[in-house]
């Protein structure tokens, strides 16, 4: 039994000549640094870790939260069900005298105090934690799950599961998201092993009812997990709605299996919604009133195609080009536009951080920055040059994944105009429709409700789309090689020198340790 599990766990680092050894340092590399962040990253900072962490507190009493209890009182429960049982556990078992620091609330609690001195009660700072390094668990499992979904496309290709696995592990916004305490890291985890079903059932031809079902069982556990899930329906929808036009699955088979898969995850999430209904009126409850009417000119063009150039390699940090999407989402997948990561600060006597929301109350213009008005340090002057030059930089692996895109979009043209695609050209038109939808739906969100404040544009919301966006970046890659050889090593040596220059940008400065 531990010959067939080692098997499995080594199955994707696996070559004829043995264990492809510079896949495997990579994929331990990209996860020891998820784990350090994990570990080191205050829980109470990131995009809406606050009132996450007051979920975690309701859920522990066995109930979902009311709206004036937290800002996400809309969210799904699943990825904070365990942290809530600890959160339950430890109220119910530990001393009183271990659940808050005696004296000062922010006093160091022994063992744990690197972990939760930032929150004042010790088993929900605990509780909090456990979320985080969850987090890493779900890294574990997307990165593996993405190799063998590399290895279902390009059977045994170590050179694209080597690329693949490098863009999406050059990403801070991929360490970024799962260092917080968030919902995004799981559902990116279900959103690959549901692409890899998705290639057995359709593709590969696998289609016992087993894998239809937990295809279905895994989209219930999504959007029980972000309702970003919701989006991976129409993109699995649309893709097999494309082979069975063209005869490659017959419309028997389409219907039963997407019924299943609908009815299957309606039933294991669907109940959650049905409460929203009930208590809140809508399915799409959210902490913000929507716009009055849903028009694309709700926004001006400068939201769509504002590029904020002025700022963008000088000082890409929040309030510069605000409310425009290209910038800010640029900014935010190769930096920290919203001061939650690599740009902080800090009190000076009591140490406690400062984030995003104080540093965007600074003076943008440094001149009028004076360090006496204040009781906190920040960094975020000193960074806003470097973070400048990473999105400069950035340009070039950007070109790879927008060339991944392009690669996509037309494999969904052979897949129509073949009458024998080959298992790439539709597993990539798969990855088209899923990034399609997901960017579609996350504009109609923008579009919906950014008309009141331009905070909503958040890339670690598009997580889901991340991993596949990754694997087509490696294809641009290996056929840029293929196409000029001569080129390719020079490449690769600006390429390495991209990452030895970003690399800064993918750990934490939010470090309690």
């Amino acid at each position: 039994m531990l010959k067939n599990i080692l098997t499995f766990l080594l199955g994707p680092f696996h070559t004829a000549q043995g264990v492809y050894w510079p896949l495997l340092a990579l994929f331990i590399a990209i996860n020891g640094i998820v784990l350090f962040n994990s570990l080191a990253h205050d829980p109470k900072v990131g995009y809406d870790s606050r009132d996450y962490i007051a979920y975690i507190d309701v859920l522990s009493e066995g109930r979902l939260p009311e709206r004036e209890e937290t800002k996400q009182f809309f969210s799904p429960p699943l990825p904070f069900v365990a942290s809530a049982a600890l959160q339950a556990f430890w109220q119910e078992n530990l001393p009183r005298a271990w659940r808050t620091p005696p004296g000062d609330a922010w006093a160091p609690n022994f063992l744990f105090y690197n972990f939760t001195y930032t929150i004042g009660q010790f088993p929900l700072g605990v509780a909090a934690k456990l979320t985080q390094l969850l987090n890493g668990a779900y890294s574990l499992i997307l990165t593996f799950y993405l190799l063998k979904l590399v290895d279902l496309i390009k059977p045994e290709n170590n050179h694209l599961k080597l690329a693949s696995l490098g863009f999406l592990g050059i990403l801070p916004v991929y360490y970024k998201t799962f260092a917080y305490v968030r919902a995004e890291p799981l559902l990116g985890a279900l959103a690959v092993l549901a692409a890899y079903l998705c290639i057995k059932i359709f593709i590969l031809k696998e289609r016992q009812w087993h894998n239809v079902i937990l295809l279905g069982v895994m989209m219930g556990i999504a959007i029980l997990t972000r309702q970003w899930a919701f989006l991976l329906f129409p993109g699995i929808g649309m893709f097999a709605l494309l082979l069975t036009a063209k005869r490659h699955i017959n419309w028997r088979f389409l219907f039963t299996s997407l019924g299943a898969m609908t009815i299957i995850a309606f039933l294991v999430g669907g109940w959650y919604y049905l409460q929203l209904i009930d208590r809140f009126g809508t399915a799409l409850a959210f902490n913000r009133d929507p716009a009055e009417e849903l028009a694309i000119d709700n926004q001006s063009l400068e939201f769509y195609f504002g590029l904020g150039l002025d700022e963008i390699f000088t000082d890409p940090i929040r309030r510069s080009f605000s409310g425009q999407i290209i910038p800010v989402i640029y900014s935010e997948v190769w930096g920290d536009y919203w001061a939650y990561f690599t740009v902080f600060g800090r009190e000076t006597d009591s140490l406690l951080f400062v984030d995003g929301p104080w540093i965007n109350d600074l003076p943008q213009d440094p001149a009028n920055y004076d360090p006496a008005d204040y009781t906190w340090r920040t960094n975020r002057y000193d960074i806003a040059a470097y973070l400048g030059r990473v999105n400069l930089l950035a340009l070039l692996p950007t070109g790879f994944f927008l060339a991944g895109v392009a690669i996509s979009l037309k494999s969904i043209w052979a897949v129509w105009r073949q009458d024998q695609p080959n298992t790439t050209s539709q597993a990539y038109a798969l990855f088209a429709f899923i990034i399609l939808c997901t960017a579609g739906g996350f504009l109609w969100f923008l579009v919906r409700y950014t008309h009141q404040t331009p905070s909503t544009i958040k890339a670690s919301y598009m997580l889901q789309m991340l991993p596949v966006m990754a694997i087509l970046a490696g294809e641009a890659l290996m056929r840029f090689k293929a196409r000029w050889p001569k080129a390719f090593p020079v490449t690769l040596i600006l390429l390495a020198l991209v990452i030895l220059h970003n690399l800064p940008t993918l750990f934490t400065r939010y470090n309690t340790w």
